[in-house]
């Protein structure tokens, strides 16, 4: 009885050992191995399930389909690269509430630089991750930003951000290479530089910009705009900001401007270029041509003249003023130097038909000249009262008294000025005298800027005339000119 027991088991382990499991050998997963390895040296419990398989694919990852169920994954390897048949999706860290959302399971990508400093390799981690926007309102949403590590530091953001609509927001000094082009309506929240041509169809808005050439058309700037290059509208352009310009402007004869245009100074010999406003009404004077155009003075402009070398004030194309020409007061802090200085006025005998001209007096001393008229006392003798400042703004006295009505031989100063005054002696009672006393000013400013009479000119200056047709000598040219700077 125990041979036939012993004999009965043994065969029934062989006949155990013998049946064959279907494609369990080309499976991957350790858990399936391992299945087969305890199946093939005990029985199973009577409780435990038999797992099956559909067959297995060379590269392919095995996965579970149900709990008893073996098939291929949609994930394979081929030697150091491994493919995703489908989609890989990260979800969520967690469940969002009203206090707070939730990332998601971010996809890190790490590069290893070597740092020459340290002697060290250093790990470069860029990471893309979902982020929560806007929780807790009606406008909920997310965006895809990227976020940057070196080393051992964790991931912070770099303002690179994709939004829910396809709009990105840059990160700051983003520079655009070679030729962009921005299909739809995009946002800029920090500062813009254009290193090239910028041309606008539709409108221009906003705040500083620095651009080396831009061409608009039908346009409005609202804030300031700086332009290294030549700017150029051909269209309806409205500036209601300030305009710098480094090159050349040109506008349209629709263009207002009603901030500010300066033309700023490189500090260099060169001439700063032109501006031309309303070319319409200035053609015919160059490029020269500083415009202001009004519906009140259509025509009233400053320009250059090359014929006369001169900037002219002109209220019409057929009427050019003077060079200077102002109704209200000039205050000059420094030195007015002109070839000769004169008044002109309406004549007062014909105001409507005529001027008067009258020369100033001119002198190599700072000169001032004062006169009056003085009636002498019952004793031929007389004093004149001078302002109190008169000291304090003169010295060097040269005194003239003439006698009025008859000859006065012994009429003469007797006392010099002293106090503010001087007196005369000599004349007859009751006897008019006019006088005149003329001073050489030694004011703080005088002393400190005396008159030169005699200079010698400077080599650019040399051997050319401030007003060349008084001695027979032809004019400069523009081209002359420049090269004399």
């Amino acid at each position: 009885m125990k041979r036939k027991g012993l004999g009965l088991k043994l065969g029934l382990v062989a006949a155990l050992c013998s049946v064959p499991i279907t494609g369990m050998a080309q499976q991957a997963n350790p858990a399936a191995t391992s299945a087969a390895v305890s199946s093939s040296s005990a029985p199973p419990p009577a409780s435990s399930t038999v797992t099956t398989t559909v067959g297995g694919t060379a590269g392919k990852f095995a996965m579970f389909t149900t709990g008893t169920n073996i098939e291929n994954a949609l994930i394979s390897q081929s030697g150091s690269t491994v493919s995703l048949g489908g989609k890989l999706k990260l979800p969520a860290t967690g469940t969002a509430t009203s206090t707070g959302g939730k990332n998601s399971r971010p996809e890190a990508f790490v590069a290893s630089v070597f740092n020459s400093g340290t002697a060290t390799a250093v790990a470069q981690t860029f990471q893309w991750q979902a982020e929560p926007a806007n929780n807790n309102t009606t406008t909920a949403a997310g965006t895809l930003n990227l976020l940057y590590a070196s080393g051992t530091a964790a991931p912070a953001e770099t303002g690179l951000t994709i939004a829910n609509s396809g709009r990105m927001t840059f990160a700051a000094g983003q520079t655009f290479p070679g030729t962009a082009g921005l299909a739809t309506a995009n946002t800029f929240t920090a500062n813009q530089s254009i290193t090239g041509n910028l041309s606008a169809t539709g409108t221009i808005a906003g705040g500083a910009g620095s651009f080396t050439s831009l061409s608009a058309g039908t346009g409005t700037v609202t804030g300031n705009l700086s332009v290294n290059g030549n700017f150029g509208t051909s269209g309806n352009g409205t500036f209601d900001g300030g305009l710098g310009v480094g090159g050349g402007f040109s506008a349209g004869a629709g263009e207002t401007v009603t901030g500010s245009i300066q033309f700023n100074d490189d500090d260099t010999s060169n001439l700063q270029p032109s501006l031309v406003v309303n070319a319409v009404h200035c053609c015919k004077f160059g490029n020269r041509m500083m415009w202001a155009h009004s519906p009140t003075f259509p025509q009233w402009g400053w320009y250059y003249d090359d014929a006369v070398d001169h900037v002219i004030l002109q209220t019409s194309l057929s009427n050019q003023v003077a060079i200077f020409d102002f109704e209200g007061d000039l205050d000059l802090k420094g030195t007015l130097t002109s070839a000769a200085e004169s008044a002109k006025i309406d004549h007062p005998l014909d105001p409507k038909n005529k001027y008067l001209n009258h020369a100033s007096v001119e002198s190599s001393e700072m000169m001032n000249i004062y006169t009056g008229n003085a009636i002498l006392d019952n004793s031929g003798e007389g004093v004149v009262s001078l302002p109190k400042w008169f000291e304090a703004l003169n010295t060097d006295y040269r005194y003239q008294l003439t006698a009025i009505g008859a000859a006065a031989p012994n009429l003469h100063v007797a006392q010099e000025i002293a106090n503010h005054q001087f007196s005369i002696a000599g004349g007859a009672p009751g006897m008019k005298v006019s006088w005149q006393v003329t001073a050489v000013r030694h004011d703080p400013y005088a002393k400190t800027h005396p008159l030169v009479v005699e200079v010698k000119k400077s080599d650019k200056d040399r051997g050319h005339y401030m007003n060349p047709e008084a001695y027979g000598a032809p004019r400069l040219t523009q081209e002359q000119m420049l090269q004399q700077r």
